[in-house]
């Protein structure tokens, strides 16, 4: 007979009639025995369920930052313990799978079934705490757009991928023929990272002045030439479209060095013949490059489209090791492996999870790797509660 059948007919009844000697810790213990099963399969429900909700936001916040906005801190923070109930879940799993056995034997550990149900049903109020949160409905707040030049890039990971693309984009700038260059990567993929590592590298060609612009849903002509405008120290008063851009041609045109126009998450074709960017003249002053999702936005508004890949294995591995600067041993291997494989294939959220990691790391075993990442989880949530 099985030892679920066991539990119910024989011992619950006699922990039931000790309840007034013991009061309900042992019909606990015992109803936690009893419920291992479904406990487990209603974590896993609910995991999936987590997960789904925490690649939404991802995709949300990876559109935030393609906005230029600034994320939220408490919405760090719900990934941060989302992520966290993911590597716990994992582990949970290698634990089962160690220690599976058939009802019969009496080699099966009971208080590690126990101890596993119990876990289980914590986990399972922890998701639903994060699923009922109210911190992730809005993720950012909007700031205004900034010169590439003033960007700090301090989690920049030449990975290649990313490295690739940079010295594509760089050997095209110093191609005259070229005078707009479309970048086209999905979502979340380092687009805008990779803008900004070209601001600090771009004078190594030449002195440029640099504009940023986050065209995203509204590519309003008006609103592009203001915003060149407000980037460059100057303004565009003429109301006629005609006056409006020739004035911003002969503002570019007289500027000491050469101008970067940078366009970033266009999301659909921008007529840039009647925008007033003088691309394409004689000396080839001005040179525009057009970020988009969408390989077709970059073929149409491009002469050259150059595409970012999603990472693979070993960069988002390495991106992970780099910016948690975990020292290169084999040691750190499995716990760094689970870590990312929860985070997905973008590099926003590895990012996340490897800062929240930062500095927390010694040489330690895999197992107190996940342990010193728990202790960093908590050590963030003490500081934002």
């Amino acid at each position: 007979m099985c030892w679920e059948w066991i539990l119910a007919n024989i011992v619950t009844p006699v922990a039931s009639r000790t309840t007034d000697l013991f009061g309900n810790s042992v019909e606990e213990q015992i109803r936690y025995l009893l419920d291992y099963d479904d406990n487990l399969e209603a974590f896993r429900t609910r995991a999936g369920q987590l997960e789904a909700r925490k690649n939404d936001v991802l995709g949300r916040v990876d559109e935030a930052r393609d906005n230029n906005e600034k994320i939220k801190e408490a919405v760090l923070l719900w990934l941060a313990k989302a992520i966290q109930i993911e590597i716990d879940k994992e582990m949970m799993e290698e634990k089962i799978e160690k220690n599976k056995g058939p009802c019969h034997t009496w080699r099966l550990d009971w208080r590690f079934r126990r101890q596993l149900s119990e876990l289980a049903n914590v986990k399972i109020t922890k998701i639903d705490e994060l699923m009922a949160s109210r911190d992730i409905h809005s993720v950012s707040d909007l700031t205004q757009s900034a010169d590439l030049g003033d960007l700090a890039t301090p989690d920049y990971v030449p990975l290649e991928s990313s490295s690739k693309a940079l010295n594509s984009i760089m050997k095209l700038l110093k191609d005259e023929k070229v005078n707009i260059i479309g970048v086209q990567g999905p979502g979340g993929v380092g687009k805008s990272t990779l803008m900004e590592q070209l601001a600090k590298q771009i004078d190594t060609i030449a002195p440029y002045d640099k504009a940023h612009v986050i065209v995203a849903e509204s590519s309003d002509l008006r609103r592009i030439q203001d915003k060149i405008a407000e980037l460059l120290k100057f303004k565009i008063e003429e109301e006629n479209e005609l006056q409006r851009r020739a004035t911003l041609a002969k503002r570019l045109r007289e500027r000491t060095k050469k101008v970067l126009i940078i366009l970033d998450d266009v999301r659909e074709k921008i007529n840039l013949a009647v925008s007033g960017i003088p691309y394409g003249e004689e000396g080839n002053r001005c040179k525009v490059i057009v970020t988009s999702r969408r390989l077709d936005v970059c073929s149409k508004m491009s002469d050259v489209t150059v595409q970012i890949e999603e990472l693979g294995e070993e960069d988002r591995l390495k991106l992970f090791k780099q910016i948690a600067r975990l020292p290169d041993s084999e040691a750190f291997e499995g716990a760094a492996k689970v870590i990312v494989k929860a985070c997905g294939s973008l590099p926003s959220a590895i990012a996340i999870v490897a800062g929240a990691l930062r500095g927390k790391l010694a040489n330690e075993s895999n197992e107190s790797l996940v342990n010193i990442w728990n202790d960093a989880v908590e050590e963030v949530i003490r500081e934002y509660s």
